[in-house]
């Protein structure tokens, strides 16, 4: 089964991506379940009969941005990550530290706050397809087999032509639970978004 994780949608200001554009990719290229991760905002659309949107948000610490992932409400902006990963898990929901080290990204939560928190952290985006660096990718996997951590990849979709930057082939899973155990055998199909559509988020926060 292929899924697609950590995608925005015109709920978060710095994406021009619609619901439909997303519906249709998925059609077009079997993707049967998808975590739309808005800033702050929990974007739900109706499941179709063949896609299902596992609720997720991207919510802004103090200390940068931690993804809730299975979760049914919004959470508070500005807690610290481990005040964040505590409303995460009370939902029942599992807490990813997305692009964590990603040294060009003020909202990253950075190597000393990913280490600091790494109980609280129950998922490390390894592979973000807009780290415009390598070695911010590798630095997250080091952290993740360091502290035995599971792992996940993210295309960070902003802009249609990203959605198919990062596809997961994985088993079927029905809740939180399951997919802790199915994550651990995904595949991925991995690419790097380059420049432009930095340039393009950039544009779509700031000038629309």
């Amino acid at each position: 089964m292929k899924i697609i994780f950590h995608i925005h949608t015109k709920n978060s200001k710095c994406s021009n991506l619609s619901i439909t554009e997303i519906v249709n990719f998925c059609h077009t290229n079997n993707i049967k379940k998808v975590f739309i991760t808005d800033h702050n905002r929990l974007t739900l659309p109706k499941n179709t009969k063949d896609i299902e949107f596992i609720p997720s948000i991207e919510i802004s610490t103090n200390q940068g941005d931690i993804i809730g992932i299975f979760i049914n409400k919004e959470i508070k902006t500005g807690l610290t990550i481990e005040e964040t990963c505590s409303e995460i898990h009370k939902q029942g929901g599992l807490a990813v530290a997305p692009h964590p080290v990603d040294m060009l990204r003020g909202e990253a939560i950075g190597f000393k706050n990913t280490i600091k928190n790494i109980n609280s952290i129950d998922i490390i985006e390894v592979f973000n397809s807009r780290n415009l660096l390598n070695v911010s990718n590798n630095k997250a996997r080091n952290i993740a087999n360091k502290y035995k951590k599971a792992i996940i990849s993210g295309s960070d979709a902003h802009e249609y032509r990203e959605l198919g930057n990062c596809i997961i082939d994985i088993e079927d899973f029905k809740d939180a639970e399951d997919y802790m155990k199915v994550l651990l055998k995904a595949n991925y199909l991995l690419k790097k978004s380059g420049v432009i559509p930095h340039i393009n988020s950039i544009k779509s926060k700031y000038l629309n």
